[in-house]
C-alpha cells in the first residue's frame, strides 16, 4: 500500500476509503488532511507532528498563495512565431500507474 497524505477542504468527500481525515487547526477553525488508515497509530502521531510542525508553509486556501507570482509557478511552452502549432496523437498510458 501507498502511504500517502491528502489535503481536504472542509465539506469535501473523503477522497478514498483507504484515508482518513485529521483536523490539525482549531476546532473553530479547523484545517483537514487525510491520513492513510494503513499507517499504524504510531506512524499516524509522526506524521501528525511533523505536518503541526510545519502548518506555516501549507498553503490552506489560494489567499495563501498571493505571495507567489504567476509567471514562477506557471509553465509556459515557448513557441516559434513563423511555425504553426499542431496536436499530438494520444498515447496510451498505464491506468495502474495512476
Amino acid at each position: 500500500h501507498d502511504r500517502f497524505v491528502k489535503k481536504k477542504r472542509l465539506g469535501d468527500p473523503d477522497s478514498s476509503p483507504e484515508t482518513g481525515p485529521v483536523n490539525l487547526g482549531l476546532e473553530k477553525y479547523p484545517q483537514f488532511v487525510n491520513i492513510d488508515k494503513c499507517c499504524t497509530p504510531e506512524e499516524k502521531w509522526k506524521f501528525f507532528k511533523l505536518l503541526k510542525k510545519y502548518m506555516d508553509v501549507l498553503a490552506w486556501s489560494y489567499a495563501n498563495l498571493k505571495s507567489f507570482k504567476p509567471k514562477d509557478v506557471q509553465h509556459d511552452i515557448p513557441l516559434k512565431e513563423d511555425v504553426k502549432a499542431f496536436r499530438q496523437k494520444k498515447r496510451q498510458y498505464n491506468p495502474k500507474i495512476l
